[in-house]
């Protein structure tokens, strides 16, 4: 098939653009598979460069301040904060004053005072602009931070949230919702502070996931001035899988099952996933029967042999090699922890 027939060049916004994007017809963007695989991976400590007076737990998240003052000097061989990357941790903003020019997945934003910026792990981001006066409150999770509390979650929520915040990475606040977010920002930076806790990471899970109800929350209430996501196909077939994976994750852990179901190729449902969410298909299923390998664990009533029973393994020793593998403890160090 002519590709030309069913795509156009994009006007170019920058010269590295321009040679990564096309658009399809029913006018969402894509990147180039190839293309999206080379272009640079910023992880937690790379944003952490951008930031002065940071507070870190690990290097797992990040607390501090942002500016353009902070912006990092080019070192040689090193990308340009100018040029496209992808980001490999959550990124939140809440700018305090100034302005600036983002492009997100290529859709380009404006960035004023009292907006919060919201980047996921996998979005393709580019500097565009940003004025002397910028200025906010940066907080940077890890996607393995994100993995341990998150994965509950997935099962129980519509992907048109997920696909809302992607596609509207920017929010404009009033002043009380300015200081909602800047007080649950503060008492993220508080728990990372407080570095005897024994329970600290607990603690920062807690008000991290405090932070994202009370943004859930201000989000709703915008939700009629955002654009509604229409779901791409391939949004669509994301969505269809996690509610097949919810569904039949305990009896079913292979890619085949998924793809079947969803009519497509193992391959395309891997190379879906991992375009949609930065994780292949085998990662997801498995996260998916760990999470309910850890539930069943703590439930006192039922052995090991039952756990892997419920959960399909052939026996149990295969399922302790998998658990163990993934959690680093074997079944019974899991229960008694």
């Amino acid at each position: 098939m002519d590709q030309s027939t069913h795509c156009c060049k994009l006007a170019p916004l920058s010269l590295t653009a321009h040679q990564n994007i096309m658009y399809i017809r029913d006018g969402t963007k894509c990147v180039y598979e190839s293309e999206m695989s080379n272009l640079p991976l910023l992880k937690i400590v790379n944003l952490m460069r951008g930031a002065s007076t940071v507070d870190s737990f690990r290097d797992e998240l990040a607390v501090g301040e942002f500016s353009s003052q902070c912006m990092p000097a080019v070192r040689e061989g090193e990308t340009s904060p100018f040029s496209p990357m992808r980001l490999d941790a959550l990124l939140m903003l809440l700018v305090e004053q100034g302005s600036a020019d983002i492009q997100v997945d290529y859709t380009p934003f404006r960035v004023d005072a009292k907006s919060f910026v919201t980047l996921m792990p996998t979005h393709v981001i580019q500097l565009m602009r940003m004025d002397d006066a910028f200025k906010g409150k940066l907080l940077i999770v890890s996607r393995g931070f994100l993995d341990r509390f998150n994965q509950a979650g997935v099962k129980n929520r519509s992907v048109a949230s997920y696909m809302e915040a992607r596609k509207n990475p920017i929010t404009s606040l009033n002043k009380a919702e300015f200081d909602v977010v800047l007080q649950g920002v503060e008492r993220v930076r508080e728990k990372v502070k407080v570095k005897g806790h024994y329970y600290q990471k607990e603690a920062l899970q807690t008000a991290v996931v405090a932070l994202c109800i009370d943004l859930a929350n201000i989000f709703v209430h915008h939700r009629g001035t955002l654009s509604t996501p229409s779901l791409s196909r391939k949004e669509e077939l994301f969505e269809q899988f996690l509610q097949l994976l919810h569904t039949h994750c305990r009896e079913h852990h292979g890619v085949a099952f998924y793809a079947s179901q969803l009519c497509i190729s193992p391959q395309y449902l891997s190379m879906l996933l991992r375009e949609q969410t930065g994780k292949s298909a085998n990662k997801w299923i498995d996260d998916a029967v760990l999470m309910e390998a850890k539930m069943l664990l703590k439930t006192p009533l039922l052995s090991v042999q039952q756990v892997a029973e419920q959960l399909h393994f052939s026996d149990q020793s295969t399922f302790g090699k998998f658990f163990k593998k993934h959690i680093g403890l074997s079944p019974l160090e899991f229960r008694r922890s």
